[in-house]
């Protein structure tokens, strides 16, 4: 009988359960400031009937403007199967402020110049939109949905692509951040 009391008391409180700790005010400006700066990081996943690895570049245009607008210069490499094609790209980006110091959305989009193994070359474009989650105050999990077309070398990526990787920040090095 004492059993039952337990478990109906049990279920009458539940225990309190705790999701950690919201990052307060300042927290989420500081981040907010290292995540406008200069940015690089490696991706990988799926272009197309492709899979490509590459790395990038975030280039923020200017110290407030940066947060919100920038240039992207990125190198990839795509397999498939056919031989594997290297490419090299520009784009524009725009993303928003970093969310209750967690999560911020981007996208974007550019040119896309490839050359396979055999030297011809190819000119193609694309875009993407995707999520920023923070891993830790500079470094950022990635996860971007988009599609691209080409002709030549980059028919292989032609069509859509996920592709998920990791960014690191580098702003506000210097100010006590």
């Amino acid at each position: 009988m004492f059993s039952c009391f337990l478990a109906l008391t049990a279920l009458a409180s539940p225990p309190d359960v705790t999701t950690g700790p919201l990052a307060s005010p300042q927290e989420v400006a500081a981040i907010n400031r290292k995540w406008r700066g200069l940015g690089f990081g490696a991706d990988g996943g799926t272009l197309g009937r492709g899979t490509g690895y590459g790395i990038r570049l975030d280039v923020p245009f200017g110290r407030r403007a940066g947060q919100f607008f920038g240039a992207r210069l990125r190198g990839l490499a795509v397999s498939s199967a056919d031989p594997v094609v290297w490419m090299g790209g520009i784009s524009l980006f725009g993303r928003g402020p970093v969310l209750l110091g967690i999560l911020r959305v981007v996208g974007g989009g550019g040119l896309l110049v490839g050359v396979d193994a055999q030297g011809e070359p190819a000119l193609g474009g694309g875009g993407h939109y995707g999520i920023e989650v923070r891993l830790a105050p500079r470094t950022a999990l990635s996860v971007e949905f988009g599609s691209q077309g080409g002709r030549g070398v980059l028919d292989v990526v032609r069509g859509p692509s996920v592709r998920a990787g990791v960014m690191v920040y580098l702003g506000a090095l210097g100010q006590g951040a």
